[in-house]
């Protein structure tokens, strides 16, 4: 099963920021930093023929570039056991429109979307049960403003995602190079 999904990277100082932070709860399956994405749009499994229509579609993507600003430590799923730890991502108009813009190209192909409210973050750890809800509010205590200086996204990439017995492999089947910003009349 070959999963496929369309997010921006971000650049090597927010890695490199983000990836200090990866310790101190025990029962976290901590991110490998080469993996670090926010996500845009789930597509789910894919044949041969669905990726290629959608990497087409998504070539057709022609938006501005944008700054990006990660801010703030979250989970989801706040009941007893929280599935995931993440930093949020200022949801922009630039970044909604791109969001919008690759969901809109996988329907051009038939490919349906999950429809849940787009909340975008940066996966850190996925937790376990066991967890600490503890370990989790500490943490969370300890990092509570991270504010990473904005960047700069000048381009969005299709992935494709393989579970192997031990994690995900993530590989970049294509990259798109968002417009850049119109600088008025010359």
């Amino acid at each position: 099963m070959t999963i496929f999904f369309a997010a921006i990277s971000p650049p090597d100082p927010v890695v490199q920021a983000l990836s200090s932070m990866l310790y101190g709860i025990e029962g976290a399956r901590w991110r490998e930093p080469e993996n670090f994405h926010i996500t845009l749009s789930y597509y789910g499994d894919l044949d041969m023929h669905q990726s290629q229509s959608l990497t087409d579609a998504l070539s057709r993507v022609y938006l501005p570039r944008f700054e990006m600003q990660l801010s703030g430590i979250g989970n989801f799923r706040n009941g007893p056991h929280p599935t995931s730890l993440w930093v949020g991502a200022t949801l922009s108009p630039a970044l909604k429109e791109v969001q919008k813009a690759t969901t809109k190209a996988a329907q051009t192909c038939g490919i349906e979307i999950e429809s849940r409210k787009f909340t975008p973050h940066l996966t850190l750890a996925y937790l376990t049960r066991r967890a600490s809800l503890l370990d989790i509010a500490q943490y969370k205590q300890t990092h509570p403003l991270l504010s990473l200086p904005p960047f700069s996204v000048d381009c969005f990439s299709l992935f494709s995602s393989q579970k192997t017995d031990k994690r995900s492999v993530y590989v970049e089947e294509a990259s798109y190079l968002l417009d850049p910003p119109s600088t008025g009349p010359t």
